[in-house]
């Protein structure tokens, strides 16, 4: 089994990263959240990316 971590602004983005980096498409893969995106305050500070 391989394994990929994707990032992104959003948990769909991470996704599609992941699975550019492995070479399939999402219907072929099976995903684990390792962490949710949280926003920016004020949209200056913090967030984290999914």
């Amino acid at each position: 089994m391989k394994e990929a971590i994707g990032t992104g602004p959003t948990v769909e983005e991470a996704k599609e990263a992941a699975c550019k980096k492995l070479g399939v498409e999402s219907y072929e893969a099976e995903f684990e959240i390792l962490e949710m995106p949280t926003r920016k305050t004020f949209g200056l500070f913090g967030g984290s990316p999914a």
